[in-house]
């Protein structure tokens, strides 16, 4: 899923280039966030579909477990970004994000806490999608 989300991640910041540098930064964290889970509304408030809707919730929750590593490495960035630098040596939006709102000290908690999030939304997602199918076996034709 990572390098599905990594472009999507990407083209946030270019969308987000109009707001300032601070939402440019954040804006690729944001779009990777809001596309899978924009999509998931999509599917309930236009198509009345909700096992689209939970596979929207599910790519969202997906997406925020991507992104916990790297909330988690501003702190001491070990990861390789895609310039084939870590942090340290170059731009690193979590370090910057983190910097402006006073708080890098708590990235390994904020990463923990992206992470423990995500994965709660991940099977509620789960369960939705379940509980979709269920009602469809029992009720043909229900959503």
């Amino acid at each position: 899923m990572h390098n599905i989300l990594l472009p999507i991640h990407e083209a946030g910041h270019v969308l987000f280039i109009p707001f300032g540098e601070f939402m440019t930064i954040l804006g690729g964290s944001l779009f990777q966030l809001a596309l899978p889970w924009g999509i998931g509304i999509a599917f309930t408030w236009v198509n009345r579909d909700n096992f689209g809707a939970a596979l929207g919730l599910w790519w969202g929750s997906v997406s925020l477990i991507d992104l916990s590593p790297y909330i988690y490495d501003a702190f001491d960035p070990q990861l390789i970004l895609l310039g084939g630098h870590t942090g340290e040596d170059g731009p690193h939006d979590w370090i910057y994000l983190l910097s402006r709102m006073g708080q890098l000290h708590n990235a390994h908690l904020w990463g923990a806490v992206a992470h423990t999030l995500g994965g709660i939304l991940m099977l509620a997602a789960l369960a939705w999608a379940l509980a979709v199918l269920w009602r469809q076996i029992k009720v043909p034709g229900s959503n």
